[in-house]
């Protein structure tokens, strides 16, 4: 069955003298693997449009029960100018992608996550200040759409609003919940520490469009902090995840 669908370019190999295996998360079909035949020749102008987070729109000849379909066509369906351009939005960029081939399961489909993908790679590649934003408050909003949650706001001890509290909360990585500093100081709660600044960050880049998540700026120890956070909840909630590689790219 010839098919055609959106796609995003997740990761290639080399295969034989002149081909590529290509991991594409579709917007009809999840992620999948073709085989791309012949495009490591110098006549071939497929090539660029089979590169990570490339945005392109694929032909392909899809068959029931097999791990690789046939690529027939290829081509770059939405550029991205800048994204290769600069270190943090490569980083961020390539991130969203790693992400995305560690955790999503063959042939699942999920056109929103798709459209949320297209829209973070977007977003990155225009942003004038802090890409990296972007990639935070994609993370958070992907931890609710695979069914976990963040509950950020209160103490789940007190029940007190954290913009009340003071000094450093613990984040409590088997429920996802926020314990202030003071019950963790007089229940001797375990977790991993979060500074108020690092925790009202999170918060806001959830409560903002995507774009205005830029205007933020985070000290690179609070930015650290949060990724560390955010990854360390998904490693203990999601079998085979792993730390994002792609951020020891960004800037110190």
């Amino acid at each position: 069955m010839i098919v055609s669908t959106d796609a995003i370019v997740l990761h290639a190999m080399k295969y034989g003298d002149t081909s590529k295996i290509v991991t594409l998360y579709t917007r009809k079909y999840g992620k999948l693997k073709v085989i791309a035949k012949g495009v490591r020749t110098a006549k071939n102008k497929v090539g660029a449009s089979l590169e990570p987070m490339t945005i392109s729109s694929v032909v392909f000849y899809k068959k029931q029960n097999r791990e690789l379909s046939l690529l027939s066509k290829c081509e770059i369906a939405l550029p991205l100018k800048n994204i290769f351009a600069v270190e943090d939005k490569l980083a961020a960029g390539l991130a969203v992608i790693e992400l995305l081939s560690m955790t999503m399961h063959d042939e699942h489909e999920d056109e929103q996550l798709y459209c949320s993908v297209v829209e973070t790679l977007c977003e990155i590649d225009r942003a004038q200040n802090n890409p990296v934003n972007v990639f935070i408050a994609f993370i958070m909003n992907f931890i609710h759409r695979i069914g976990l949650s963040l509950t950020l706001d209160r103490c789940v001890h007190c029940g007190t609003a954290i913009e009340a509290t003071a000094g450093h909360a613990r984040f409590q990585l088997s429920e996802g919940t926020i314990v202030c500093a003071a019950c963790a100081a007089t229940s001797a709660q375990s977790g991993m520490p979060l500074s108020m600044g690092s925790l009202k960050s999170m918060r806001y880049v959830t409560r903002v469009p995507l774009a205005q998540s830029t205007e933020l700026t985070f000290s690179v120890t609070a930015r650290d902090e949060v990724l560390e956070v955010l990854q360390a909840f998904m490693r203990y909630h999601i079998a085979g995840m792993r730390t994002l590689r792609s951020l020891s790219m960004l800037c110190r």
